[in-house]
């Protein structure tokens, strides 16, 4: 069993409640069995065979939202998303994961996409004006060509601004997903294909246009022990490094949002903020609970697997920003975007509020 191998972390994780009151599943459900010591016991508890690892044990596996906050709040190194992602790879090889899981699975080999959808049309038309090869390329990820062609609009936009030639491809899609969901050897697999995709491009630098992707390609050696010779930015890592100079006034008064994946999984919170400071009229404020103690918002994945709580968690987001004042919420996140935006919410991607300033 894969998550003997984790032991080290819920061995340690199962006495401790020091991430208890930040965990993300667990506060939004107020359901201590959600939080990472919960988990941590009942994998000490299977070892032991003092419960089976079964059908309803998975499920619990299955709840947490990968936010990273427990890991970032822990004070002894230990990760719980370490045994909950091998919890979830041996209910995949004991075929005993929910059902819900499995059709996700089955739609991200079809489609490489959660949502069963056919890319959009705008966007087929905008990346097909890209050449395939370049030193810089463009990756959309798994949201934007479905649900936020807006995003990739804006940052064409930019780079067209700024002269910087840009490449972009209809990538593989679905990788971190698939390892999110336990099936490791279907991720493998396409990861292989899509590393010998970017290669064939050429590329130096590319260019990550949400932050899931910035943090799974950077990472790859780690995960699947497999290495990607160009560098990986983020947008904002990007702009950041361009020494841009903005040359139009924003008379906004805005907060940033910090997703996990840029945070805390990648350890940047200041591109962004360095961006939106340098903005002419931009006044930059901040929420209660920022930077790496943001609170999470949930990715396109986890919005399929747990709707009821993904609605929550961008409903505890929407109220911190009201509290603000601010006039505007500006994202990193491609599925921030999305909620939001479908919510009414008054919210800019990053990229649409860097054109906007140029």
């Amino acid at each position: 069993m894969n998550y003997l191998n984790t032991k080290n972390h819920y061995d340690n994780c199962r006495f401790c409640w020091m991430c208890r009151q930040v965990c993300t599943v667990a506060t939004m459900t107020n359901d201590e069995t959600q939080s990472p010591r919960s988990r941590g016991l009942a994998l000490y508890a299977a070892e032991k065979d003092i419960i089976k690892f079964d059908e309803p044990f998975a499920e619990a596996m299955y709840k947490c939202c990968l936010c990273d906050y427990c890991r970032s709040w822990c004070k002894g190194n230990y990760d719980p998303q370490e045994f909950i992602l091998a919890a979830r790879r041996d209910s995949v090889d004991l075929n005993i994961e929910p059902k819900h899981v499995k059709d996700l699975k089955n739609t991200l080999m079809e489609w490489d996409n959660v949502y069963s959808s056919n890319i959009s049309d705008e966007f087929k038309n905008l990346w097909a004006s890209l050449p395939d090869k370049g030193d810089v390329l463009l990756l959309a990820g798994g949201v934007i060509p479905f649900k936020a062609v807006e995003i990739a609009k804006a940052a064409l936009s930019v780079f067209n601004k700024l002269g910087i030639k840009v490449a972009g491809v209809n990538e593989v899609r679905g990788t971190y997903e698939l390892y999110s969901l336990g099936y490791y050897n279907e991720a493998y697999q396409k990861a292989l294909d899509l590393i010998e995709q970017l290669k064939s491009t050429g590329a130096k630098t590319i260019v990550a246009l949400d932050t899931q992707e910035r943090y799974f390609l950077s990472n790859l050696n780690e995960i699947f022990g497999l290495k990607l010779e160009a560098r990986v930015l983020d947008f904002s890592e990007f702009v950041e490094e361009a020494g841009i100079r903005f040359s139009n006034g924003v008379d906004n008064k805005v907060v940033y949002h910090d997703d996990s994946f840029l945070s805390r999984k990648c350890d940047n919170t200041e591109s962004p903020r360095k961006i939106l400071a340098s903005v002419p009229g931009t006044e930059l404020i901040e929420m209660l609970w920022y930077k790496k103690e943001a609170h999470a918002t949930p990715n396109a994945l986890y919005s399929s697997l747990c709707p009821n709580i993904a609605d929550k968690m961008l409903l505890r987001i929407i109220n911190e920003f009201a509290e603000t004042g601010a006039d505007a919420i500006i994202v990193s996140a491609a599925n921030d975007y999305v909620g939001l935006k479908q919510a009414g919410v008054n919210v800019y991607s990053l990229a649409e509020f860097v054109d906007k300033a140029l």
